[in-house]
């Protein structure tokens, strides 16, 4: 399910040189599960923390990105991965 949630990069020079990758990274959190579950708990703002990467050995092996989900106020919501 889409959201509306505002998303912002918080290096906004983040895949500056590849739109399409940038756009399919910012589709995927639209469109991911933790955004909706972000968005029912108040969150208006996704920021997407950096690029496409794994977590060191010992984290998450997937291929994702970390977003940070704020309230209108700039409250804390949650962290979550968000694979793409």
């Amino acid at each position: 399910m889409s959201s509306n949630i505002n998303i912002t990069w918080n290096d906004p020079n983040t895949y500056k040189t590849q739109p399409q990758t940038k756009q399919k990274v910012e589709t995927d959190v639209r469109n991911s599960p933790n955004t909706s579950g972000a968005v029912n708990r108040g969150a208006t703002k996704a920021v997407i923390m950096s690029g496409i990467h794994k977590s060191r050995p010992g984290g998450d092996p997937k291929d994702h990105v970390t977003v940070q989900y704020k309230k209108s106020n700039g409250d804390h919501v949650t962290t979550k991965h968000v694979y793409t």
